[in-house]
């Protein structure tokens, strides 16, 4: 996980996994506005920051905000506080991809390359 000024920005799936497990559950009660309860378990509330504002760190902050967006993290502006936002992450993704490779006189006659007479 590369640490950047303002966030820890996760590069693979297990910085994805590590910040899950660091991040809150929500609950009734601390579910943001843009998300239904029946989706409360999908995300974790990992907690409020202050944007940065001057010219000078604003081009750095929003730098580590497009690598966390594109990572499927949320950022959610406070209603009540300037500055404030709320970052949530979403579930780590359970995909699994798999490829085979087989050979075979044809697509009737497939086997493993090892396994071929």
């Amino acid at each position: 996980m590369r640490q950047g000024k303002y966030f820890r920005i996760p590069e693979n799936p297990t910085d994805i996994e590590e910040l899950w497990g660091e991040g809150k559950l929500l609950t009734a009660a601390s579910l943001p506005a843009w998300l239904g309860p029946e989706h409360a378990s999908s995300y974790r509330y990992v907690g409020t920051y202050i944007a940065a504002l001057a010219a000078a760190e604003r081009d750095s902050w929003l730098v580590e905000q497009e690598a966390l967006e594109a990572a499927g993290f949320v950022f959610d502006p406070d209603r009540h506080r300037l500055r404030c936002v709320h970052l949530y992450i979403p579930a780590p993704s359970e995909d699994v991809w798999s490829i085979g490779i087989y050979s075979g006189r044809s697509a009737f006659e497939l086997c493993l390359p090892e396994r071929c007479a």
